[in-house]
């Protein structure tokens, strides 16, 4: 499998407008890896996670065609994650298209209800929403995916993602405090995965445990799930979905995490694993 990190902050961005804390003012200095813009991914050029307002940029920049892609996973419905406005660009009278199937986007309640919102005689075979729900795994072309309960803002129905093809698996959790039991259980009855992305919003404050985590509370969960089994020393884990409040600029963290069993995730990045 490969994933490919198109964004990597929260839902300020990096630098964020206006403002002039030490991590946006070294982000506006030197560029590059220090600047961020809002989260998103796409998994072996197929699969995207979260469609945030720098969605259109992110399609633009690496080249990637959403209506040639299998579908679409909202890990939940604040803004930053799902631009539900801006999906209208794939309707009918917006773009020209050859494909026959809609693009197909999967969601939790209210990430679901957003979608529906936009839907009109125009987004007719264009695109679509399947509501989701924790626990109840589903298969997105040939993709095994089990939504899993987040440990954030319960009105935007936060969801986690277990995504298995073949004999490999990853799990991708944004936005998430500790993760609650029952979720952990779950990955500790699916079983080892070769990648696992982790919050860590707020990387250099200390004990972050609701909605978002810290580096301490990222090697905490990282402990729990090795004693769970869920991952090992061979397991690619990263850290991703960074604010400028968390007080970290990536050259900061690639320092920082340059002995540590896991990696700071920037725009662009690609790992195959």
């Amino acid at each position: 499998m490969k994933i490919t990190y198109f964004g990597t902050a929260a839902a300020e961005a990096v630098p964020t407008p206006g403002c002039e804390c030490a991590v946006c003012r070294h982000a506006r200095k030197t560029g590059g890896r220090n600047t961020r813009l809002r989260t998103q991914a796409l998994i072996d050029d197929r699969l995207l996670i979260d469609f945030p307002a720098d969605a259109h940029y992110f399609s633009i920049r690496y080249g990637v065609n959403y209506l040639r892609i299998a579908g679409c996973l909202i890990s939940h419905s604040h803004s930053d994650h799902l631009c539900a406005p801006d999906l209208v660009s794939f309707d009918h009278g917006f773009c020209a298209t050859d494909r026959e199937e809609p693009l197909h986007f999967f969601a939790g309640e209210d990430g679901f209800r957003h979608i529906r919102k936009t839907e009109t005689d125009l987004s007719v075979g264009r695109r679509d929403v399947t509501l989701i729900e924790p626990f109840r795994p589903f298969t997105v072309a040939g993709y095994e995916i089990t939504p899993l309960p987040a440990n954030h803002a319960p009105t935007s129905s936060p969801l986690i993602f277990h995504i298995r093809s073949g004999e490999k698996s990853m799990v991708w959790a944004h936005d998430t405090g500790i993760l609650p039991d029952a979720a952990a259980e779950a990955l500790a009855a699916l079983g080892r995965v070769d990648f696992f992305s982790l919050d860590c919003c707020l990387p250099f404050l200390s004990g972050i445990r609701q909605g978002h985590l810290s580096i301490d509370t990222c090697e905490e969960t990282f402990a729990n799930l090795t004693a769970r089994g869920v991952i090992d020393g061979k397991t690619v884990c990263v850290l991703n979905h960074f604010s400028h409040n968390g007080g970290a600029t990536q050259d900061d963290l690639e320092s920082f995490c340059r002995e540590k069993p896991y990696i700071p995730a920037y725009d662009g990045m690609t790992i195959t694993f």
